[in-house]
């Protein structure tokens, strides 16, 4: 500005608009976050004397809704997403820049690419580290008034029409500059109304250059993310056939869900459905969600004499001496616990959101997507992989694959036994085809009747800024294929028979009055020993021993048909009643039956199946149908009885015994008569639970892994032969049913000795040819009734005995919502009549390879048994 001393300075306020076009610019993107440095000077025009400096780092890009899909750079996303509440275990609501950081690394690390800032505007330093890292924000602005009734009272109460316009304004006056913002969110859960006609308008005039979103959270008219004041439809939790629906309804506009898969404890079922029509090409303008949410919000808690940390919620603290002032624990409904320690769903949303995946080819006879494997006995065999990368191209990563057999073992996901090939793949198109030579290859691998897999682990060729250690140790997609070489039917036959041949062994039948013993001789030995016994009065094994006459068992192995319930388990009116104000509790009580669904375990209980008190099994009648010099045959029929007398079920039991000590247990569930059928939604489980000798402490299985995984949640979970003798299950703040394992063809539990026993799937045609298994420190009774993990036990594997859960079959576990049952028909145990078999074969150290024993009990045909 010109002046001298006649003159005084005008004050100058107001708004200066400067435009320039800068040629060859790298756009930002998430995957690229391309970024410059704007520096903004104030100069006097007369002696170019500088006044004041300003900088600030600013990407390029561009975004758009054209024909109802949102577009990055003129190129179609697909929204990663995940909501974060600003929270630190020890300092609540204050964070740190190293804290934010840390959660976007995380974030990076687990293939999202996006965040919501649920459900206020973050600490300005979160969205530079977001421009920095490349993560889209869906920026949020501070208001809610969830829980008002109606929950748009105040959206349209005009003595609140300032507060809400300035909420929204002042964010983003202070925002819009970050290049990771890519459209606003009015708000959360706050109704509809003229305030928000007010807020919207006042945005528009700040910002033309993104769309705006906004869920209203409550009933039809007042909005459930599909009204004029929102650019996207961001519906909160829809179960996928109303996912879909939308997709269908509203072609104009991108469908992007706000808020799904609720992560509350043991959770996040499902997710593979949702992952399945987002990636659906037919349904273009479904682009994804955020999933509720990032991190349990739990606060640190001191306990004199336990030393492990844990966390509160909801009543733990001066909140408890009122009624109705918490949620208790739903605010722990993260997919990473306080301390940022990943849930184990995290590994199935991190296979489902990964940016490259192998889809079907000619080689793939399967139709589910979750189960993979190849039957062609070529030499060659063409993978094809597809990219959903936005920006990046095959160039910038590489692929490396090993082989792997049901003998190799799986130690923190990968094998050492195995030679690891790399492939750097030069194509930019959206698929890539891999040829391998497997006759070669796969032959070292693959040795007479075993299993084989090929793993594709696929790598970033340069260090990525997220990625603190070698980005080697950071896959960021990983693919399993089975690969199923057939054999002679004949060959087989003279193999198994060979294996299980047992000469100038026997066994021997003893009946007292209130158990029958099994009494084995095997070959080279001069006396008997008793293998197991049989109790008369419940139809169970109480006694099991391995071939060195050691007691196996600490406990009887008893039908299981209960679990200690998930959160989502507990999800229906009957738990939300207790969360609501008295008064609106009491005026629904008469609806509810109707209008609302009861939660799985509200019908569980009042059937009779409580974890804390289960149904005990009552023998009608026990005899032996046959026995030889090599065999015997022992059947049960067994009634599952409640605490109050009544009959739930009806089991037929057939124990196999053979003269090495191993039996085949094979059982019949019959269906259930009367009102039971009607009255049951699923049963949560049909196994055996038994607890072992607590020096078995060993745990080695066939089956899915490493992390625990569900009939419903197993997507990210590969197929292996996986050890362990201390993660057995996993610490949810809430405890629960946890540590399952599913699709085990067989299960070794053996103590430092190599003595112990081997658990084997029957494929006879009967049941589904495998198993599912959890080892665990405490019992279903004990993690039912605990309401914190300090309230159970601090025990070590090895001083302690494990409990084992081996089932059947087991439901899913649900993730839709938190509060109403969501575990889809396909994962439900309806009332029916199931049928499974299974062997149990002890180990010694003398014996033959456990592997080579499972394989042939596994194939083994009923003819060569009683043989």
């Amino acid at each position: 500005s010109n002046s001298n001393s006649n003159s005084t300075e005008e004050e100058f306020t107001g708004e200066i608009r400067v435009s320039a076009k800068i040629e060859g610019v790298k756009l930002w993107n998430a995957e690229d976050p391309n970024l410059y440095t704007l520096v903004i000077g104030m100069v006097n025009s007369n002696d170019g004397a500088i006044y004041q400096v300003e900088s600030c780092r600013i990407g390029f890009r561009s975004v758009d809704i054209e024909d109802g899909v949102l577009m990055l750079n003129r190129k179609p996303i697909t929204i990663c997403g995940v909501n974060r509440h600003e929270h630190h275990p020890d300092h609540g609501k204050v964070v740190s820049v190293e804290s934010m950081a840390r959660d976007i690394e995380i974030v990076k690390n687990n293939n999202f690419n996006a965040i919501r800032t649920s459900h206020y505007p973050n600490a300005a330093p979160f969205y530079r580290l977001c421009d920095y890292y490349g993560v889209f924000v869906c920026d949020e602005a501070n208001l809610e008034t969830h829980g008002m009734m109606p929950m748009g009272k105040l959206a349209d109460d005009i003595c609140w029409s300032k507060a809400f316009v300035e909420r929204v304004t002042r964010m983003v006056n202070r925002d819009r500059n970050h290049a990771s913002i890519i459209f606003w969110s009015l708000g959360n859960e706050c109704g509809r109304g003229r305030n928000f006609n007010l807020a919207r308008k006042a945005l528009r005039k700040l910002d033309t250059s993104r769309p705006i979103c906004y869920e209203g959270g409550g009933d039809l008219f007042e909005g459930t993310g599909e009204t004029e004041l929102t650019d996207i439809i961001c519906s909160m939790y829809p179960n996928v056939e109303r996912t879909i629906a939308l997709s269908k309804k509203n072609t104009d506009r991108p469908i992007i869900l706000c808020e799904y898969s609720h992560a509350m404890g043991n959770s996040n079922g499902n997710l593979h459905r949702y992952w399945e029509i987002f990636r659906d090409l037919s349904l273009r303008n479904l682009q994804g969600g955020f999933i509720w949410d990032m991190i349990d919000q739990g606060i640190t808690l001191r306990h004199s004499g336990n030393c492990r940390r844990t966390f509160g919620y909801g009543g733990d603290f001066e909140d408890k001496y009122y009624v109705g002032v918490n949620d208790k624990q739903f605010c722990i409904n993260g997919l990473f616990s306080p301390d940022r320690k990943p849930h184990p769903a995290v590994s199935e949303v991190r296979y489902l959101q990964q940016p490259i995946h192998l889809i079907e080819s000619e080689y793939f006879p399967y139709e589910n997507a979750r189960e993979r494997y190849i039957t062609s006995s070529s030499e060659i065999l063409r993978f094809r992989f597809i990219s959903y990368f936005h920006s990046l191209s095959w160039s910038d990563v590489y692929v490396e694959y090993f082989y792997c057999n049901d003998k190799m073992k799986y130690v923190n996901g990968d094998t050492t036994d195995s030679e690891i090939f790399r492939y750097f793949p030069t194509a930019d198109d959206s698929e890539e085809f891999i040829m391998i030579n497997t006759f070669d290859r796969a032959q070292k691998c693959l040795s007479e009747y075993s299993r084989c897999w090929i793993t594709f682990k696929w790598y970033f060729r340069s260090k990525m800024k997220w990625q603190r250690n070698n980005h080697e140790y950071h896959p960021i997609a990983i693919e399993t294929v089975e690969l199923c070489l057939p054999w002679p039917d004949e060959d087989h036959n003279i193999e198994i028979n060979k294996i299980l041949r047992e000469e100038g062994c026997s066994i021997k039948v003893q009946e007292s009055t209130s158990s029958v013993e099994l009494w084995v001789k095997a070959r080279g030995e001069r006396f008997m020993r008793r293998c197991a016994v049989i109790d008369k009065t419940t139809g169970c094994i109480t006694s099991f021993c391995n071939n060195a006459s050691s007691e196996m068992l600490n406990e009887p192995m008893v039908p299981n048909f209960t679990r200690a319930c998930t959160d989502n388990d507990r999800g229906g009116i009957d738990r939300v009643r207790h969360l609501m104000p008295r008064w609106v509790a009491f005026k629904i009580r008469l609806l509810e039956r109707t209008l609302f669904n009861y939660s799985y375990w509200y019908k569980w209980k009042r059937l009779g199946l409580d974890p804390e008190s289960p149904p005990r099994p009552v023998c009608d009648l026990l005899k032996l149908v046959a026995e030889t010099s090599d065999h015997a045959i022992i059947e049960a029929d067994i009634s599952m009885i409640t605490q109050h007398g009544k009959r739930l079920f009806h089991l037929h039991v057939s124990y196999h015994f053979r003269c090495d000590g191993s039996v085949k247990i094979s059982t019949i569930l019959n269906k259930p008569n009367g009102g039971l059928k009607y009255l049951l939604p699923s049963l949560p489980r049909i196994g055996y639970t038994f607890c072992m000798n607590k020096d078995i402490k060993n745990v080695t299985y066939l089956g899915r892994g490493p992390e625990e995984n569900y009939p419903d949640r197993k997507s990210g979970s590969m197929i292996g032969v996986w050890s362990m003798n201390k993660n057995l299950g996993y610490d949810y703040i809430v405890p629960s049913e946890n540590g399952n394992r599913t699709d085990c063809s067989w299960l070794l539990l053996m103590d430092n000795n190599s003595k112990g026993f081997l658990i084997v799937a029957c494929q006879d045609g009967k049941g589904p040819g495998h198993l599912s298994f959890s080892t665990l420190l405490h019992n279903q009774r004990e993690l039912h009734r605990a309401t914190h993990t300090h309230q159970l036990e601090a025990r070590k594997v090895g001083m302690h005995p494990l409990f084992v859960n081996m089932d059947l079959f087991q439901m899913g576990i649900g993730g839709d919502v938190g509060w109403s049952p969501c575990v889809y028909s396909d994962y439900l145990l309806k009332p029916d009549r199931y049928e499974s078999s299974f062997w149990l074969c002890p180990i010694s150290k003398s014996d033959q390879s456990p592997f080579e024993l499972a394989r042939c009990k596994r194939k083994e045909r009923a003819t060569s048994i009683v043989q």
